[in-house]
């Protein structure tokens, strides 16, 4: 056998080897181009017009307008004073988690509000939600190319972002991507938090998530002088039911002055 033959072969054993651990199929779209996914390749559900929160000057401003902001697969249009967030490479179930996650938060008045969610595409999905609250920034990033943290942060600002964060946390919710490009706010001290798409609930967040919710506010805790609860969540890390009774604590002393 060749040398390009057995590294040809090697390259197919393990094509197959990634595809039977990750799950992953290479899809193509109606358009010709593919794309990649876990699973199998989808289709979007039809939505009944009636039903569709998406409206034709929604629909238009995709097509013909510039957006007022995009990420590495994402362009948000301003509609009729509400925010048309365009998703591509997405799956309807997956961002309907995400999606369910900020409703619990807008439902204690922590994120915008969620009008519907829908897919419009084998892999493209609008949402429709409110915009942050008038008046509302990101707190400042201290490197143009790494996530900013508490830590990080000065004291009166480090304070407000651990409050929302327990907040978060007394409404059920375990945020574990709460960096400052995730959570906004305004002179006031006012708070708002987005991206719920690495979120879960309280009650079955896994260890990871909980891990990282120590790691984000135990130097709040720090700052606030809560050391005995500080070395109870420093002792905790690792353990998902031992973090999980810590908690309630947690929320109680990072909402509290």
């Amino acid at each position: 056998m060749k040398s390009s033959e057995w590294e040809e072969g090697v390259l197919d054993r393990f094509r197959d080897a990634y595809s039977d651990a990750y799950d992953f199929a290479r899809c193509q779209r109606p358009d010709g181009s593919y794309y990649g996914t876990s699973g199998t390749c989808r289709k979007g559900a039809p939505v009944d017009a009636k039903k569709s929160v998406v409206t034709e000057r929604m629909k238009k401003a995709i097509e013909e307008d510039k957006p007022f902001a995009q990420g590495g697969f994402s362009e948000l249009y301003m509609v009729d004073g509400k925010v048309v967030k365009v998703q591509e490479d997405a799956y309807l179930p997956d961002i309907q988690k995400e999606m369910d996650m900020q409703k619990m938060a807008a439902d204690a008045g922590l994120a915008p509000k969620v009008y519907g969610v829908e897919q419009v595409g084998d892999d493209k999905v609008i949402i429709v939600m409110d915009p942050i609250a008038k008046g509302m920034k990101n707190p400042p990033s201290m490197d143009d190319y790494a996530p900013t943290m508490l830590a990080e942060l000065d004291r009166p600002t480090m304070l407000a972002g651990g409050e929302l964060y327990g907040k978060m946390l007394k409404a059920g919710i375990v945020h574990a991507d709460y960096h400052t490009g995730n959570w906004f706010i305004d002179s006031n001290g006012n708070t708002q938090a987005i991206d719920f798409g690495i979120s879960s609930k309280v009650k079955d967040a896994p260890l990871k998530h909980l891990n990282r919710a120590i790691q984000f506010t135990l130097p709040v805790l720090q700052s606030k002088g809560e050391i005995r609860l500080s070395q109870k969540m420093a002792d905790a890390y690792g353990d998902a039911g031992k973090i999980r009774k810590l908690l309630p604590q947690m929320a109680k002393a990072l909402t509290e002055d």
